[in-house]
C-alpha cells in the first residue's frame, strides 16, 4: 500500500507538470487559469499520498520496535521455573545461604499463587461482579482467600529445599502436637502422641526428581516421605497427600 501511494503520487506530479507546461505554450486567460487550479489541486493530492506513505513506514518502524521491546522484555522475564534453576544455581555456588534461597523460594511460590488466583475463571468472575457493585471489598477479599485456599491445596506445597543437604541437621527430635519424630545417626522414631503408638527403624536419604525424600524402614512396614523444608528449626514434609510441620525440640537445637 505504501508502495502503491508513493507510485500514484509520481505519476500525477509528472503528468501534471507535463500537462501544466504544454497548457503554459498552447493556452492562455482563463483557460490557463483553470489549468494551474487543476495543477494545484493534483500537486496537493501527491503531497497528501507522499505524506501518508511517510506516515505509513514510520508506523511500521515504531511497530517494528515495540515488537523489539516485548521479545527482549520476555526474554527477560523469567518463568518461575527459570527463577527457580536461576537460584540453585546460585546456591550450588554458594552465593546464597540456605536461608536465603528458601527466603527466595518462598517468594516465588508466593507470586506464583498468586498468578495462578488472578488467571482463575472464579477470579475474574468475581471481580466483574465487584466492578457491578454486587460485592464490596471485604467480600471480594473473603472470597480471593478462599480461592487461594483451594488452589493452594490443589497445587500443595514445592519442596523449598536445596540440592545438596547436609543430613546432620535432621539429627535430633522434631515434634508437634500430634507427632514426634526422633532421628538418630542410623535409627529413626516415629511416636504418634494422640494414638498412643510408635515404631522405630533405620532411615535413608534420597535425592530424586528434584526432590528430598526420606526412606524408613521397619520390621512393620517401610514410610517413604518427601522433605519440603528442612532448618534448625523447622521440619516440613509430605506423606500421602499430606503436609506435616514440626519444630525441633528446644534441647536439640
Amino acid at each position: 500500500m505504501k508502495i502503491f501511494k508513493i507510485i500514484i503520487a509520481i505519476v500525477l506530479i509528472v503528468f501534471g507538470t507535463v500537462t501544466i507546461i504544454q497548457m503554459s505554450i498552447e493556452e492562455s486567460g482563463s483557460g490557463l487559469y483553470g489549468a494551474f487550479t487543476g495543477y494545484a489541486i493534483l500537486m496537493i493530492i501527491s503531497i497528501l499520498l507522499l505524506y501518508s506513505a511517510n506516515k505509513e513506514q514510520d508506523n511500521t518502524r515504531k511497530l517494528s520496535t515495540n515488537e523489539q521491546k516485548q521479545t527482549l522484555q520476555k526474554n527477560i522475564n523469567l518463568t518461575f521455573e527459570e527463577q527457580k534453576e536461576s537460584l540453585k544455581k546460585l546456591r550450588k555456588s554458594e552465593l546464597l545461604t540456605e536461608d536465603e534461597y528458601k527466603t527466595k523460594i518462598e517468594e516465588i511460590n508466593e507470586n506464583s499463587l498468586n498468578n495462578k488466583v488472578k488467571s482463575s475463571e472464579e477470579y475474574q468472575e468475581l471481580l466483574k461482579l465487584k466492578n457491578e457493585g454486587l460485592f464490596n471489598t471485604v467480600q471480594f477479599n473473603e472470597k480471593i482467600e478462599i480461592i487461594t485456599s483451594k488452589l493452594k491445596e490443589k497445587y500443595k506445597e514445592e519442596p523449598i529445599v536445596s540440592e545438596e543437604i547436609n543430613l546432620n541437621i535432621f539429627l535430633g527430635i522434631w515434634e508437634n502436637k500430634s507427632i514426634g519424630i526422633q532421628f538418630g545417626k542410623e535409627f529413626i522414631i516415629v511416636n504418634w502422641y494422640l494414638l498412643n503408638d510408635s515404631i522405630e527403624g533405620t532411615w535413608e536419604h534420597i535425592y530424586e526428581n528434584n526432590t528430598h525424600k526420606i526412606l524408613m524402614r521397619s520390621s512393620k512396614k517401610n514410610f517413604k516421605f518427601m522433605i519440603l523444608e528442612v532448618s534448625e528449626l523447622k521440619l516440613t514434609y509430605r506423606h500421602n497427600d499430606k503436609i506435616f510441620r514440626l519444630n525441633k525440640r528446644p534441647d536439640d537445637i
